[in-house]
């Protein structure tokens, strides 16, 4: 009876530390990702979802100011303009 119990505690230790480390590799794993939007000469600077899996993008890239469509149908570029100075 009393191995029983010890083996029921490791196990259930054993269950919340796996799932402890899952937890932090998937925090983790969502920082880099938000990182990644803007870093490097692309910046996403906002994304609006339509509905399903179609959304608006605007995009910087080489001081240009992107509005580009996202579909399951595919990607369009729908406007380009050039990036806006900020009047101090």
């Amino acid at each position: 009876m009393n191995e029983a119990l010890i083996s029921f505690f490791a196990t259930a230790l054993a269950l919340v530390a796996v799932l402890l480390l899952a937890y932090l590799i998937l925090k983790g794993l969502g920082k880099l990702s938000h990182r990644h939007h803007n870093s490097g000469m692309t910046k996403v600077l906002e994304v609006t979802p339509l509905g399903g899996r179609d959304r608006l993008v605007a995009v910087e890239h080489q001081n240009k100011e992107m509005l580009i469509g996202v579909s399951s149908g595919g990607i369009q570029l729908l406007h380009i303009s050039d990036k806006k100075e900020s009047s101090s």
